[in-house]
């Protein structure tokens, strides 16, 4: 790996150039008005706009889509991404992983750079849910432990967790860690270090808790506090944007989220803050009596007041699926049950999969909501080991 790219941040700096293209003045690179600045590898930023202009599906159509406005860049990008027979997602195809690498070419800078982030998060890419090592991490997890792994004093997590010294002095040679499976490719980041890391990044990266007795900061608001849990402080409430349509395809601006889109409904741009994912991940044996359910809880905290969307994730393996029934039900005082996956629908969808689920938008969003299954036909015992809950809320 060359020394740019060990950079932990790949600092941009504004270009703006003019050249002509098929007889038109075409501006090769930012705006002029364009500020510099920068993305550091492993964010979510970087991560988006690298697996956007490296999916081979994205053409010459969507780079100018996203914000590549010039075509001499959108060919250079094309040309260096599809190697030497220039057709995309073929063995000799070139892909750029790290932000550094684009940055690079010529006519890409700041500006750009903005514009390709909003557009390729705004399309999904970036996530980076799922199992690392039988080690489950919602979206903001792995979010919280790239950042994690990329900034925080080796020494300090040496002295401070139980963290393999020596998987801790790899990883702080590989930097920057690109993605979680770059994570989990350096030599002794196995299970256990995925599971203190994502322990450390969660106390130390996310919002601050709070309720009546630990109010947050001036300025900021505690959300989603109730009498048996604490609530999430949360700053910057309002955001450019928030409250607009959706667009056709689904897309927000800058720290928005589509919320509410159905069939019917375009959705509205709401604040990404009120959306999280919520694990429980105790483990057990399915109760195989027809009449009794096995319930699993997850607490949901630092959201707004009502649900709109509802995405269930879980893990469960039973001999006879077809005979599983699931259902999930509201924190309300008389919570509305609803169904999630009926009985004979086949082999139940596992993790990082989700079901999505219609969920009343006028109950509560914050509490404990849970899951119940039930073996509908006696004599095959089957096993859980996570239930998820991804929310998206509004005030209501």
């Amino acid at each position: 790996m060359t020394k740019f790219l060990r950079s932990i941040a790949a600092t941009l700096v504004l270009a703006t150039s003019l050249s002509a293209c098929e007889g038109e003045n075409e501006q090769t690179g930012d705006e002029s008005f364009a500020t510099a600045v920068t993305f550091a590898e492993g964010t979510k930023e970087a991560r988006a706009i690298v697996a956007f202009v490296d999916d081979p599906s994205t053409d010459a159509a969507a780079l100018k889509a996203a914000g590549i406005t010039s075509k001499s860049t959108v060919a250079a990008v094309l040309a260096k991404r599809n190697g030497a027979d220039g057709v995309a997602g073929t063995a000799d195809d070139v892909p750029f992983r790290a932000l550094g690498v684009l940055d690079a070419v010529k006519g890409i800078g700041p500006a750009t750079l903005k514009q390709l982030a909003t557009s390729a998060l705004a399309r999904g890419y970036g996530i980076e849910r799922g199992f690392y090592y039988d080690v489950y991490f919602t979206e903001n997890q792995a979010d919280r432990t790239l950042e994690l792994v990329n900034t925080a004093n080796m020494a300090t997590l040496d002295a401070e967790t139980s963290i393999d010294s020596r998987a801790l002095k790899n990883i702080a040679a590989a930097r920057p860690i690109l993605s979680m499976a770059h994570l989990g490719s350096i030599s002794r980041v196995k299970e256990t270090a995925f599971r203190l890391l994502r322990e450390r990044a969660d106390r130390d990266l996310s919002a601050p808790s709070c309720d009546a007795e630990n109010p947050c900061e001036s300025g900021v608001m505690c959300l989603g506090a109730t009498e048996s849990s604490a609530g999430r402080c949360v700053e910057n409430l309002e955001i450019a944007g928030a409250g607009d349509s959706c667009s056709p395809e689904g897309f927000c601006g800058a720290g928005l989220i589509c919320a509410g889109r159905s069939s019917g409904f375009e959705g509205i741009c709401s604040p990404r803050w009120m959306r999280d994912e919520f694990i429980e991940e105790s483990s057990g044996t399915l109760v195989d009596v027809p009449d009794s359910s096995t319930r699993v809880s997850v607490q949901v905290t630092g959201l707004a007041t009502v649900p709109t969307d509802a995405i269930v994730r879980v893990v469960i393996d039973h001999p006879r699926p077809d005979d599983l029934e699931l259902t999930l039900t509201n924190p309300s005082e008389a919570g509305t049950t609803v169904m999630v996956w009926p009985r004979g629908s086949g082999p139940v969808p596992t993790a990082p999969e989700g079901i999505v689920v219609s969920v009343p938008g006028d109950e509560v969003a914050n509490g404990l909501w849970t899951l119940n299954i039930l073996d509908t036909v006696e004599g095959e015992q089957g096993t859980f080991s996570l239930f998820s809950l991804e929310l998206t809320s509004r005030f209501d």
